[in-house]
């Protein structure tokens, strides 16, 4: 029996094997419009040969023009910000291949996917995806799922079979096709003791979850924690240090140092990234509540302390170079905030100043309010 298809403009009911009287063949890929090859990757970008003496079969291309579709097959999985170059009969044309209206990401398209865009003649010419196909067995998701009575060999996609460990749910998220925010959601009270670096584009919930470890942050990322505890001997215990600048914000009730780490809770390097933290607990000698060496801080603060009696010269917000903006309800630690530099600058609301100097440097610029 022949498979039937409605006509889409009347309703009249047609054979398939009739499709071609209406269609132009599959092969012709509408006669030009679309053109299919397979991609051959070069420093990380895609690159198609539209010559005619590279296809036999009579479809090239001269030029391109708004409008104009490209189909091809990756041979390898797309780097970040990748471009797809077109060699044409009069040379070649390289731009960026967008996802929605951002660059595609690393591993948007995998290998031997079927790829079709659709050239953007605009003020900065791209090519706009309009759809992968191929490798079904990869699920597209921006969810997964961390908890104790996980296990790593999961793959983290339902709660009922969640992965063990923070980072092994980050790593999963690469062999998979992902949109947008990336959440990793930790579905337990549970204390986790490793060290996470969390990419870009990724939130991490865990609002009962304590992270026994270091945190590193990403662009546009989001985390919420109970609680960041150093098991003792880091360098810095939340980090934000992008290659290129960028924000991200984190939500966390407690950051808690130890007496023989070697840097600060928070350590801003570059971008900006919003606090919110109720309790910063600084035990180490000389240690900083939050290090500003670039880029900003701002958010609201609820306690920054030194509660061991034996710590000395524990800091609150010092700026080497950047700024800090910040509320903060209270402050008892021997320097409350310091300007290192002449570029650092403090802006600050603060409720109530049990103890600490005042910007002893003063090498930058400081308004604080304390009421």
């Amino acid at each position: 029996m022949s498979t039937q298809l409605l006509h889409p403009q009347d309703g009249d009911i047609i054979e398939a094997v009739h499709v071609n009287q209406f269609t132009p063949p599959v092969n012709d890929l509408e006669s030009g419009a679309a053109l299919f090859r397979v991609a051959v990757t070069n420093s990380g970008n895609y690159v198609v040969d539209y010559q005619a003496s590279a296809n036999p079969d009579g479809h090239f291309l001269e030029s391109l023009s708004q409008g104009q579709v490209v189909i091809f097959k990756a041979d390898a999985d797309s780097s970040a910000e990748a471009e797809l170059e077109i060699t044409l009969e009069g040379g070649s044309e390289s731009h960026p291949l967008y996802r929605g209206n951002e660059p595609i990401a690393e591993r948007d398209i995998k290998a031997d996917q079927i790829v079709m865009a659709v050239y953007n003649e605009t003020s900065t010419p791209r090519f706009d995806l309009l759809g992968v196909a191929g490798d079904a067995s990869v699920p597209r998701v921006d969810m997964i799922y961390v908890g104790k009575h996980g296990n790593d060999a999961n793959d983290g996609f339902t709660p009922d079979k969640p992965k063990l460990t923070i980072t092994a749910a980050i790593t999963a998220m690469a062999q998979v096709s992902t949109y947008g925010l990336i959440k990793v959601e930790i579905l337990d009270s549970g204390t986790y003791a490793e060290n996470v670096v969390l990419p870009d584009k990724f939130a991490l919930l865990g609002r009962a979850a304590v992270l026994l470890g270091s945190l590193e942050v990403g662009v546009d990322s989001f985390v919420s924690l109970t609680a960041v505890v150093s098991p003792g001997g880091l360098a810095d215990l939340v980090t934000f240090d992008p290659a290129t600048p960028g924000e991200a914000s984190v939500d966390i009730l407690l950051l808690q140092g130890a007496g023989n780490d070697t840097g600060n809770l928070v350590s801003i390097k570059n971008g900006k990234l919003a606090l919110n933290i109720r309790t910063c607990n600084i035990h180490r000698n000389s240690g900083r509540a939050v290090s500003v060496e670039g880029g900003s801080a701002t958010g609201f603060i609820d306690q920054i302390r030194s509660p061991d009696s034996g710590t000395t010269n524990s800091q609150g917000i010092v700026v080497d170079t950047g700024s800090a903006s910040l509320r903060v309800n209270e402050i008892e630690v021997d320097v409350a905030y310091d300007t290192l530099n002449a570029s650092a600058e403090v802006a600050m609301f603060l409720t109530r100043l049990v103890s600490g100097s005042q910007n002893p440097t003063a090498a930058g610029t400081a308004s604080v309010s304390i009421a």
